[in-house]
């Protein structure tokens, strides 16, 4: 057991870790980890939702969202969004996947639900600086729906027209 004094904390897997301020026993980390067959399934499944998106296949990525996401929008707004990032950002040059954090929400007598947050950067014709995060939920089948997306970039134009001091802040605040 490790001793936190003064701490509030909330991942974006949902778990929560609150401790008092007089001091509260924290279990451990869970052990868990990802299986080399997760691992493998999830990137793959982000590579095959940037491929899609990216050749303006909007249904298909569109089906790649878990019920809640779109629920908050429908199909013909989103992919009207996509086709304007992808008419802004230009081609893509070149898109890496940076890391991924796994975590798993326990379940009382079950396996529990394994949530990954995938960084990732990129170049695109118009945009030297871009990087973003997808949050995934596994499924009950295996297969892996697209929770929320976060993307951040700055243009060609907008970053030649931004001091180094400008640049870095910017990159900072995007996390890029």
């Amino acid at each position: 057991m490790a001793r936190l004094l003064g701490v509030a904390w909330r991942s974006f897997l949902g778990w929560f870790l609150v401790v008092d301020f007089v001091g509260a026993q924290v279990p451990e980390p869970n052990a868990w980890a990802p299986s080399e067959q997760q691992k493998m399934k999830l990137h793959l499944t982000a590579q095959h939702y940037f491929r899609l998106t990216e050749r303006g296949d909007f249904p298909a990525a569109y089906a790649m969202l878990s019920k809640d996401l779109q629920h908050t929008i429908s199909l013909e707004r989103w992919s009207i969004r996509q086709a304007e990032l992808n008419a802004r950002m230009g081609e893509v040059v070149e898109r890496s996947i940076r890391n991924i954090t796994w975590g798993q929400e326990p379940v009382p007598g079950g396996p529990g639900k394994v949530f990954a947050a995938i960084d990732h950067s990129g170049k695109f014709r118009n945009a030297d600086i871009h990087c973003g995060k997808l949050f995934w939920q596994e499924q009950a089948d295996g297969s892996f729906k697209l929770l929320r997306e976060i993307e951040n970039s700055i243009d060609k134009k907008t970053q030649s027209q931004m001091t180094t001091e400008q640049l870095a802040a910017a990159r900072k605040k995007m996390r890029c």
